[in-house]
């Protein structure tokens, strides 16, 4: 008996990421960056332009939202790994939440000037969430 190994060069993955882990990665990088650029560097990085006395108050809630998409981004990088029922509701929620969100932007479009990459953002992430549900789907059956 020889105890020749076969020594592979290139290393080979354990295990394919699916798409559903693929998005939830990219996501939690993007949104985990914005919301620490909210979070510390309000005024620089806001794409909203005020004057007046809102303009505190205003700065306030957009640290508010960099804190919460730092938080979002954590829930992401947590629930990338899970499976079955647990990642429906975790995707449908997010779902939800993007509907509520894109309500929210439509409804506040006419008080305020949004640029349009908060819409077609929004819009894009509710596609893909879609996909990876899908993804859910099929991978279930």
């Amino acid at each position: 008996m020889s105890n020749n190994k076969k020594v592979l060069l290139i290393p080979t993955p354990t295990k394919n990421q699916s798409f559903t882990e693929l998005l939830f990665i990219i996501y939690t990088f993007l949104f985990f960056t914005i919301g620490f650029l909210l979070l510390f560097f309000t005024k620089e990085v806001s794409l909203l332009t005020m004057f007046g006395e809102q303009v505190k108050a205003t700065l306030a809630v957009e640290q508010f939202f960099g804190s919460f998409l730092i938080l979002l981004s954590a829930f992401l990088f947590s629930i990338r790994n899970l499976e079955g029922q647990v990642i429906f509701n975790c995707i449908s929620a997010l779902i939800l939440a993007g509907f509520i969100n894109l309500y929210l932007l439509f409804l506040l479009s006419e008080n305020i000037k949004l640029p349009t990459i908060y819409f077609v953002f929004q819009i894009i992430m509710q596609l893909t969430f879609f996909v990876v549900f899908f993804e859910q789907v099929r991978r279930k059956q």
